[in-house]
């Protein structure tokens, strides 16, 4: 199994919230494949920094980007692909 960075998974995690609009924990884990534990701490991170928000309803909560998350996912992108042009990371390490 390849290591992946925290980057990588933070991107992961953005991209899929993005591609969905509004997911749930076990979504979020189960497409940035990391445990339930790892991604929860990911989560809480992103919260705390403002990328992401909570969405709760009911016994629900479904986590959305905000307006700087959508900016720190366009900048995340970018470097990646500039990271990758240069050789310095592996496609795969993208994601």
């Amino acid at each position: 199994m390849k290591y992946r960075s925290n980057i990588a998974i933070i991107l992961a995690i953005l991209e899929f919230i993005d591609s969905k609009g509004m997911a749930n924990m076990t979504q979020i884990s189960t497409y940035a494949n990391v445990s339930y534990t790892a991604c929860r701490s990911k989560i809480e991170q992103l919260v705390e920094t403002e990328m992401i928000q909570e969405n709760r309803k009911k016994e629900s909560v479904r986590y959305s980007l905000t307006e700087k998350g959508f900016d720190s996912l366009r900048k995340l992108r970018e470097l990646t692909s500039f990271l990758t042009s240069f050789g310095l990371i592996d496609e795969e390490e993208k994601s």
